[in-house]
């Protein structure tokens, strides 16, 4: 089909090309439009050591004031948009952080949290992309 293309093993349709986000704030990541960084990492239940890991930055760095680095932020709220697409779908904060906590099979037994620990958020964004869009097909 001319509207799939693959991305590293999985199948994506790109004739909806804004399903990267979702319309909706399911965790409520943004107050009155001001994303508040703070709580992604509560959601995640990351500590400051982790955010660093997972960030490349050093901890004393790690805040989320207004004072947050532009690149600590724009990891964050790369996060925050995958937690929001699985929101989305299961539109229900307590089963959507239970998701991001348990290990998955389909991510070689890692749990969704493992995936941004390890720096791998975008292979993970597409997982949930490719699962998305199998389930609307259906």
């Amino acid at each position: 089909n001319a509207s799939d293309y693959v991305l590293k093993g999985y199948k994506m349709n790109v004739t909806q090309p804004f399903n990267s986000i979702t319309v909706n704030d399911y965790m409520h990541f943004y107050d009155d439009g001001k994303f508040n960084p703070k709580k992604v990492v509560t959601g995640l239940k990351f500590k400051a050591e982790q955010v660093a890991i997972a960030t490349k930055l050093p901890k004393a760095s790690i805040r989320y004031d207004e004072k947050m680095s532009n690149e600590l932020r724009i990891k964050i709220e790369e996060w925050a948009t995958v937690i929001n697409l699985v929101a989305d779908f299961f539109q229900d904060t307590k089963k959507t952080i239970l998701w991001f906590n348990t290990r998955n099979p389909q991510l070689a037994n890692l749990k969704p949290t493992d995936m941004i620990l390890s720096r791998r958020v975008k292979k993970l964004q597409a997982f949930i992309h490719y699962v998305l869009y199998l389930n609307n097909r259906e």
